[in-house]
């Protein structure tokens, strides 16, 4: 596949960096179907051991463009991932979507949008919005203030920051989050939807994605795989999810 890599200048002159893939035959002329990739907390353009890579190579060989980009705050974007609240990423996914729907080789009639986990939730709250064709959401997280507000009870309600994976979340990301209404922005989305959530997911609930599903007024398709975990570590369910992905674009 081919490579182009961007840099994008959000609202606040951080630098949004990511990187565009088209098959490697693309004659540089047709509008292209596209999908966007959007990462997780703690996450970044190239997926926990290279899934969005394997998933922008299976697509390109199909006829898709790709796009990932690492929000501010982490992989190689500007900012502190201190600083990152869900309200920035939201503002930095405007941004790319504002990007993606102004390149030339771009078909907007046929955005497709894959979010995982916090990805899914900010997909949730914004499809409405956006308007992609269709989205797909690998186990959203949106439940995810529930867990911020368990996660800063364990340390101390009182600390203005604490460290989790070896970073630090200020408090100011679980306020901010409070204010978001996810399952009320999804009955806003009149688009098809496919869900996926692994069996031994400990930061995702069956419940949240069951809750997910009926919101959503459109198809729902939900898939529940089990003994997997939040990141689809299994060489031959990746390859499932991603199949299965492809089929569901296609359909009519």
């Amino acid at each position: 596949m081919q490579y182009k890599n961007i840099e994008l200048k959000n609202k606040n002159n951080l630098t949004i960096r990511g990187v565009e893939n088209l098959p490697d035959k693309y004659d540089g002329v047709k509008k292209l179907p596209t999908i966007i990739i959007v990462h997780g907390h703690t996450g970044n353009k190239m997926g926990n051991a290279f899934f969005y890579v394997r998933m922008s190579k299976y697509f390109t060989s199909k006829g898709y463009a790709t796009f990932r980009f690492d929000f501010t705050g982490s992989g190689e974007s500007d900012g502190e991932f201190e600083n990152m609240t869900l309200t920035s990423e939201i503002k930095d996914m405007d941004c790319i979507m504002d990007y993606v729907e102004n390149c030339e080789n771009v078909d907007t009639d046929n955005i497709f949008i894959i979010g995982h986990s916090m990805g899914g939730l900010i997909t949730t709250l914004k499809a409405y919005e956006y308007k992609p064709k269709k989205i797909i959401l690998l186990a959203p997280a949106n439940d995810m203030y529930n867990s911020v507000v368990e996660l800063y009870r364990n340390y101390g309600e009182n600390m203005e920051e604490i460290e989790y994976l070896g970073l630090k979340i200020k408090k100011e990301f679980m306020l901010d989050m409070e204010k978001y209404k996810p399952y009320e922005k999804a009955a806003l989305y009149k688009g098809d939807v496919l869900i996926f959530r692994g069996s031994e997911d400990t930061a995702v609930t069956k419940e949240t994605c069951i809750k997910t599903e009926r919101n959503f007024p459109g198809v729902v398709e939900y898939y529940e795989l089990e003994g997997i975990d939040h990141s689809f570590v299994n060489y031959d369910i990746r390859q499932y999810i991603i199949k299965k992905i492809c089929n569901f674009i296609e359909q009519e």
